[in-house]
């Protein structure tokens, strides 16, 4: 596969310098050639067989870590989340794959979406450790030399490295972006009439309040219950609210105080 077909791979709105692009999938390349194709296929085969499990041990964790709980939800974990994760871990560890530039572009994805939503990048850290120790703790199972075993457990290693690397990086490029945009969106913010805006979120969170009432009273309505966060208003905070009152210490409370409600409150 060439370059231009490695850069194929990639999403028009990645704009990542192709140079860094060229040298990631050249040095994912070279790391996956040091390794013995039937290394390669023991973990694979280890990864395929157990994915579903890794993905549902992964999130239990993350969902009990505060920064990165503030960021899922167990629905969205049960409905998305963890098929995602499986196709990401599967693709990662694929010893049939024909070429790299897919995985690498899979990273800068990802990496682009946890900017957009600020996903702490203390988190990537986390959850690549999380992983690590998921997958090389089921390599015990490999009926293999104590070599190969060593080479197993360096490529687990290596691979995931390079994929959080690669996910910081992306998040990184697509991070200064986003400063550049909310500044942006922060002085037309401050010119648009606060007291306007204002009564629209107060509107949206009545008309959430009054659904939960409204649930509550119906039989089986509780399923039906829209978490806060998850409402127009919480959107609204969570993405704009969130620049316009960047540093405002009441911002905290705020977010502390949906959380009880979604967590403890409505349940």
């Amino acid at each position: 596969m060439d370059k231009n077909q490695d850069r194929a791979a990639f999403k028009d709105g990645d704009e990542l310098p192709p140079s860094w692009v060229d040298e990631a999938v050249s040095v994912w390349q070279a790391t996956v050639e040091l390794t013995p194709l039937s290394v390669r296929k023991a973990v694979g085969e280890v990864v395929a067989g157990q994915a579903g499990e890794i993905a549902d041990l992964f999130y239990a964790q993350m969902l009990e870590h505060p920064r990165a709980r503030a960021f899922l939800s167990s629905e969205a974990v049960n409905q998305r989340l963890r098929k995602m994760m499986q196709g990401w871990i599967l693709q990662i560890f694929d010893y049939r794959s024909s070429g790299p530039a897919a995985v690498v572009a899979r990273q800068i994805e990802v990496g682009s979406v946890h900017a957009r939503i600020k996903l702490p990048v203390d988190v990537f850290g986390i959850g690549t450790r999380v992983m690590r120790h998921e997958i090389r703790a089921r390599l015990a199972s490999i009926s293999a030399t104590p070599e190969a075993l060593l080479a197993a457990h360096l490529y687990v290693a290596d691979l995931l490295h390079m994929a959080d690397s690669l996910m910081i990086g992306a998040y990184a490029f697509n991070a200064q972006r986003s400063i550049r945009s909310d500044e942006a969106y922060r002085s037309v913010a401050l010119k648009m009439d606060a007291t306007l805006e204002r009564e629209r979120q107060r509107g949206a969170l009545a008309e959430w309040a009054h659904q939960l009432l409204f649930a509550l009273r119906r039989p089986g309505g509780k399923r039906a219950i829209q978490p806060l966060a998850e409402s127009e208003f919480g959107m609204w905070l969570k993405h704009k609210g969130r620049v316009a009152f960047e540093g405002d210490p009441d911002l905290v409370a705020v977010f502390q105080s949906m959380e009880a409600i979604d967590g403890v409150l409505v349940p």
